[in-house]
């Protein structure tokens, strides 16, 4: 299955295996660690990379919106990877994408730091953490008592094993309280998760959603 439906403090949500959370009733959907301009800041520093990272994150972002007929998109965090990243094509492609979209805002993250005021043509609302109840939208996790913690910054993954083999996936990592999204770029590193009997971990491999 390309998605699993579950209940948080009473909401349900939907994960999807393109890196996502949706909250249907809000018609939102949650992303976390998007690095946008990380292709040009390796540039910078002389390593190249392929073209169209960007345009194909923006594509699953599109992709998203239409399935569950989004009407916001959260960002829980590193939207941006470094200042030298955001150049001038960056911001004009993103400026493009965004002319007539659904509400986007921004929880800004430790990598945001680096860009203070995003382009105003972005079209995007610049928040810290904020509360919807139940949840508590930030980026580095933590807990809050009352409220259930939705947040990125781990890029969590979960080594699979079977007979002689074995492999790391991106994951969705449910802590009691708190739930930790996987990085929705896909050229990003990853930390192996340590889980506890009480958590709940859902790997993401060749389109699917899977409870390990």
């Amino acid at each position: 299955m390309k998605t699993q439906g579950l209940e948080l403090d009473g909401e349900r949500v939907v994960l999807h295996a393109d890196r996502a959370m949706v909250w249907p009733r809000m018609r939102t959907v949650f992303v976390a660690d998007l690095h946008w301009g990380k292709r040009e800041t390796f540039g910078v520093a002389g390593i190249p990379l392929p073209d169209g990272l960007l345009d194909h994150e923006l594509a699953r972002i599109d992709s998203l919106v239409r399935e569950f007929r989004a009407e916001r998109i959260v960002v829980l965090g590193d939207l941006v990877h470094s200042r030298a990243g955001i150049t001038e094509p960056v911001i004009d492609r993103i400026g493009r994408w965004r002319r007539g979209g659904p509400e986007m805002v921004l929880v800004r993250g430790n990598h945001d730091r680096h860009v203070p005021e995003l382009p105003t043509g972005w079209n995007i609302v610049d928040a810290t953490d904020t509360i919807e109840r139940p949840f508590l939208l930030t980026h580095v996790p933590r807990s809050k008592a009352g409220y259930h913690v939705l947040c990125g910054h781990l890029h969590p993954v979960v080594r699979l094993r079977s007979a002689g083999d074995g492999m790391r996936v991106p994951c969705f990592h449910l802590r009691p309280g708190c739930a930790v999204l996987p990085a929705f770029s896909e050229f990003t590193g990853g930390a192996v998760i340590r889980r506890t009997p009480q958590d709940r971990v859902y790997a993401l491999a060749e389109g699917h959603v899977i409870d390990v």
